[in-house]
């Protein structure tokens, strides 16, 4: 988790304004959290994201965005971010699919080119 401005949380969004949501200037964001399969279950991951936003907000972040993939209807981190108090506030279809053929990358799920959405979760 790291801190970033609007300009850089409309760049996640793929130009997507959600600046309605009265972002202030400080944006905590929320990207990757990961737990070994072995210890799934087990609240680690709410633990992880709760920790991270402790740490923001002792660094006088309030807002916070985490853009989570989403494939075949599952979002992952969603009952995670929701324990946490995100909200889904935006689904971006085919999310990878322009840099997946660009780039040549293989979605684990996909292939390529990618059909994932990208669902941004804010938390205000």
């Amino acid at each position: 988790c790291r801190e970033v401005d609007y300009k850089e949380l409309k760049e996640i969004t793929l130009g997507k304004d959600i600046n309605e949501l009265k972002f202030e200037n400080k944006i905590g964001i929320v990207k990757t959290v990961a737990v070994d399969e072995r210890f799934k279950n087990l609240g680690l991951g709410s633990m992880l994201v709760s920790e991270c936003l402790t740490l923001m907000e002792k660094r006088g972040v309030h807002c916070f965005a985490s853009p989570a993939w989403k494939h075949a209807g599952i979002i992952n981190i969603a009952s995670i971010l929701e324990k946490c108090g995100f909200e889904n506030v935006l689904e971006i279809p085919n999310y990878w699919y322009e840099s997946s053929i660009k780039e040549g990358f293989n979605c684990p799920s996909c292939g390529n080119p990618c059909h994932c959405s990208c669902v941004i979760y804010v938390k205000i």
